[in-house]
Protein backbone atom coordinates (compact mmCIF):
# COMPACT_ATOMS: atom_id res chain seq x y z
CA UNK A 1 0.00 0.00 0.00
CA UNK A 2 1.29 3.43 -0.97
CA UNK A 3 1.10 5.38 2.28
CA UNK A 4 1.40 8.69 0.44
CA UNK A 5 -1.89 7.91 -1.30
CA UNK A 6 -3.45 6.86 2.01
CA UNK A 7 -2.30 10.10 3.64
CA UNK A 8 -3.62 12.14 0.71
CA UNK A 9 -7.03 10.47 0.99
CA UNK A 10 -7.18 11.08 4.72
CA UNK A 11 -6.28 14.74 4.20
CA UNK A 12 -9.08 15.08 1.64
CA UNK A 13 -11.53 13.44 4.04
CA UNK A 14 -10.58 15.86 6.83
CA UNK A 15 -10.87 18.87 4.51
CA UNK A 16 -14.25 17.65 3.24
CA UNK A 17 -15.52 17.43 6.80
CA UNK A 18 -14.04 20.76 7.86
CA UNK A 19 -15.51 22.61 4.91
CA UNK A 20 -18.79 20.76 4.59
CA UNK A 21 -19.63 20.42 8.28
CA UNK A 22 -18.87 24.06 9.03
CA UNK A 23 -20.19 25.84 5.96
CA UNK A 24 -23.36 23.81 5.31
CA UNK A 25 -24.99 24.80 8.64
CA UNK A 26 -24.21 28.45 7.87
CA UNK A 27 -25.99 28.09 4.55
CA UNK A 28 -28.99 26.54 6.29
CA UNK A 29 -29.18 29.43 8.75
CA UNK A 30 -28.49 32.30 6.35
CA UNK A 31 -29.76 31.16 2.95
CA UNK A 32 -31.95 28.06 2.73
CA UNK A 33 -32.35 24.79 4.57
CA UNK A 34 -30.97 21.80 2.66
CA UNK A 35 -28.19 23.64 0.83
CA UNK A 36 -24.72 22.18 1.13
CA UNK A 37 -21.11 23.17 0.54
CA UNK A 38 -17.99 21.14 0.03
CA UNK A 39 -14.33 21.28 -0.90
CA UNK A 40 -14.99 20.40 -4.55
CA UNK A 41 -18.62 21.41 -4.81
CA UNK A 42 -17.95 25.04 -3.87
CA UNK A 43 -15.18 25.43 -6.46
CA UNK A 44 -17.30 23.80 -9.18
CA UNK A 45 -20.22 26.08 -8.36
CA UNK A 46 -17.91 29.10 -8.61
CA UNK A 47 -16.79 28.02 -12.10
CA UNK A 48 -20.41 27.63 -13.21
CA UNK A 49 -21.39 31.00 -11.73
CA UNK A 50 -18.44 32.78 -13.38
CA UNK A 51 -19.32 31.26 -16.75
CA UNK A 52 -22.96 32.30 -16.34
CA UNK A 53 -21.82 35.88 -15.72
CA UNK A 54 -19.73 35.77 -18.92
CA UNK A 55 -22.74 34.48 -20.87
CA UNK A 56 -25.02 37.18 -19.47
CA UNK A 57 -22.46 39.90 -20.28
CA UNK A 58 -22.09 38.72 -23.90
CA UNK A 59 -23.11 41.29 -26.51
CA UNK A 60 -23.72 39.65 -29.89
CA UNK A 61 -22.16 41.24 -32.95
CA UNK A 62 -23.24 40.66 -36.51
CA UNK A 63 -20.73 38.64 -38.50
CA UNK A 64 -21.24 36.83 -41.76
CA UNK A 65 -19.43 35.17 -44.63
CA UNK A 66 -20.14 35.15 -48.32
CA UNK A 67 -18.75 32.31 -50.44
CA UNK A 68 -19.22 32.52 -54.21
CA UNK A 69 -18.23 30.12 -56.97
CA UNK A 70 -18.08 31.92 -60.32
CA UNK A 71 -18.22 29.93 -63.54
CA UNK A 72 -16.74 31.86 -66.42
CA UNK A 73 -17.50 30.92 -70.02
CA UNK A 74 -14.50 29.43 -71.70
CA UNK A 75 -12.71 28.66 -68.42
CA UNK A 76 -12.41 25.09 -67.18
CA UNK A 77 -11.96 25.93 -63.51
CA UNK A 78 -14.40 28.11 -61.58
CA UNK A 79 -13.23 31.11 -59.58
CA UNK A 80 -13.92 30.96 -55.85
CA UNK A 81 -14.38 34.21 -53.95
CA UNK A 82 -14.82 34.59 -50.19
CA UNK A 83 -15.75 37.64 -48.16
CA UNK A 84 -15.84 37.90 -44.37
CA UNK A 85 -17.50 40.89 -42.82
CA UNK A 86 -19.46 42.62 -40.12
CA UNK A 87 -22.17 45.25 -40.17
CA UNK A 88 -19.57 48.06 -40.10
Amino acid sequence: IDMNLVDAQQARRVLDRMVGYRISPLLWAKVKRGLSAGRVQSVALRLVADREEEINAFIPEEYWTLDVILKIKGEKRPLTAKFYGTDQ
